[in-house]
């Protein structure tokens, strides 16, 4: 398993985003991008490092990117959206399902062009803003 997040300053709320996929690079990438952007995000290769974080008692996310080629990537859906109900899911592809699991969003990896990654990053913001959603 990766490496913990920096706690969050007591009384500051920031959304977490767990980033699964087993390409390093991205999650590294993704993460810093969207920790730049506000958000907390957690590390994980696989749906092992996932389900470790979701062990952890304090942790509830609100939103789980997910490659589909992930392995066991229905386990760690089904799991984490048993802890976090309203839990949001993205799976990082172009398909709006994750094998059999239904998804709320396909939000494919962006490009290396920095207005790729800002509207990516604008996207995930809208699906995690309940008034931009509805």
């Amino acid at each position: 398993m990766l490496t913990f997040p920096a706690r969050v300053a007591q009384g500051e709320v920031r959304k977490s985003i767990l980033i699964a996929d087993d390409d390093l690079g991205f999650v590294v990438w993704a993460g810093s991008v969207l920790a730049g952007a506000g958000y907390q995000t957690w590390p994980a290769t696989t749906a092992d490092d996932g389900l470790e974080w979701l062990k952890e008692p304090e942790v509830v996310f609100d939103l789980l990117l997910i490659s589909p080629s992930l392995e066991s990537a229905r386990e760690l859906v089904e799991a984490a959206r048993d802890k976090s109900p309203r839990l949001k899911v993205a799976a990082l592809s172009v398909s709006d399902h994750l094998g059999d699991v239904i998804i709320d969003a396909a939000l494919p990896k962006p490009g290396d062009a920095a207005d790729e990654a800002s509207a990516w990053v604008g996207t995930i913001t809208r699906l995690l803003t309940p008034h931009l959603t509805a």
